[in-house]
């Protein structure tokens, strides 16, 4: 029962962006899955669970008014 189970997992071709967003979590090591389990694993690890955000552009009277 449960190696048939486990074959029809190969039985779909898993899409293109998932396996980007595998391999991106892989490389980079980050946590793959939804905000809620992101962070439970953060509040369990002490640790980061994603990248922060990018920063805004540097040149922008926006960025500066933030950074006052």
């Amino acid at each position: 029962m449960r190696q048939t189970q486990y074959r029809s997992l190969f039985e779909r071709d898993i899409p293109a962006y998932t396996l980007e967003e595998i391999k991106t979590a892989t490389d980079k090591m980050w946590v793959l899955g939804n905000d809620k389990f992101k962070q439970q694993v953060e509040e369990m690890s002490g640790r980061r669970a994603s990248p922060l955000p990018k920063g805004g552009d540097r040149k922008s009277e926006a960025f500066f008014k933030s950074k006052a």
